[in-house]
C-alpha cells in the first residue's frame, strides 16, 4: 500500500495511516492490530473517498481526513464519518473536494487546503470562509493549490502553495508572498511548496519540502540558509514523497525505507 499521511494519537498509542487508494487504517501500536476505514457506497456514513491526502487530530482528539471527495471527521460514537463536501451552490461549503492539507490552530480554528483555495472553519460554525487567488489583488492567496499549512511558534499561519510560500495576516485577511526568483539565489528554490516545518521556536526558519529538495528558509530576511537535496537513493524510494517533515533530524516521513504490512 502507498502511504500518503500519518498521524499518531499518543493517548491511544495508535497510528492513523492514510493511503493512496485504500482508505484509512488505524494501527494499535501495542498489539500491531489494524482496523480499516474505507468507502462503502451502501453506507452513507462510511469514508467519503478512499484516496487520502491529509490527516489531523484536533484538540478534542477527533480525526479529520482529507480526501479526493471532501473533508471527513470520524465520529467514533456513531461508528461513521461526518462529511464536509464542496457544493458549487453553497458559498459556505468547501471551495473544492480535493483536500490536500489540514491544520487546527491554537484557537481551535480548522484550516483546510484544497486544489481550489484555503478554507477556514471557526469553532462552533458549520460553514467555511474561503480564501482564493484573485488576479486583480496582489495580496490575495498566491495560488489556489494549497499543499501545506503551518502555524509557527508565534501563532502565524504559513501556507504552502504551487506558487511559493504565503504568510497570512488575519487582521487584514491578506497574504504576504515568498516566491522563487531565478535572479535571486537566496529566494525559494522552487515554487511548489509541499510540506512545512519550523526549525526552532525562536528562529523563524521554515523548512520547506520542494519536489525532492529540503530547503531551510528564513522568512524575515528572505534568505536561503540551508539547501539539502535528497535523491531517490537517499532513504527515499520516491523523491516526490509528501508527508510529515521533521527538521531536527532532517527526515521525511512518507514512502521511506522499511514497510509495515497493512494486510
Amino acid at each position: 500500500r502507498y502511504i500518503r499521511a500519518l498521524r499518531y494519537a499518543p493517548s491511544a498509542n495508535a497510528l492513523w495511516i492514510g493511503t493512496r487508494d485504500a482508505g484509512v487504517f488505524r494501527l494499535d501500536v501495542a498489539t500491531g492490530r489494524t482496523t480499516r476505514f474505507s468507502h462503502d457506497p451502501a453506507q452513507p456514513s462510511s469514508l467519503v473517498d478512499d484516496r487520502i491526502y491529509a490527516l489531523t487530530l484536533d484538540q478534542q482528539g477527533r480525526l479529520w481526513v482529507g480526501t479526493d471527495g471532501g473533508l471527513d471527521r470520524l465520529d467514533p460514537a456513531a461508528g461513521g464519518f461526518v462529511h464536509f463536501r464542496s457544493d458549487p451552490a453553497d458559498a459556505r461549503s468547501l471551495s473544492d473536494a480535493k483536500v490536500r492539507a489540514i491544520l487546527e490552530d491554537d484557537s481551535g480554528t480548522l484550516w483546510v487546503g484544497t486544489a481550489a483555495g484555503l478554507n477556514r472553519l471557526d469553532p462552533g460554525r458549520t460553514g467555511f470562509e474561503r480564501y482564493r487567488h484573485q488576479p486583480e489583488s496582489p495580496t490575495s492567496l498566491a495560488n489556489d493549490t494549497v499543499r501545506a499549512i503551518l502555524q509557527d511558534a508565534d501563532g502565524r499561519l504559513w501556507v504552502g502553495t504551487y506558487q511559493g510560500l504565503d504568510l497570512f495576516d488575519p487582521a487584514q485577511g491578506t497574504f504576504a508572498h515568498y516566491q522563487q526568483d531565478p535572479k535571486d539565489a537566496a529566494s525559494l528554490a522552487d515554487e511548489h511548496v509541499l510540506s512545512l516545518a519550523e526549525r526552532a521556536a525562536t528562529e523563524h526558519a521554515d523548512a520547506t519540502y520542494l519536489r525532492g529538495r529540503v530547503q531551510q528558509y528564513r522568512a524575515e530576511t528572505r534568505e536561503d540558509e540551508t539547501d539539502l537535496r535528497f535523491e531517490a537513493s537517499d532513504l527515499l524510494t520516491d523523491v516526490d514523497v509528501t508527508g510529515q517533515l521533521e527538521t531536527e533530524s532532517w527526515t521525511l516521513r512518507g514512502d521511506l525505507a522499511g514497510t509495515y504490512d497493512l494486510d
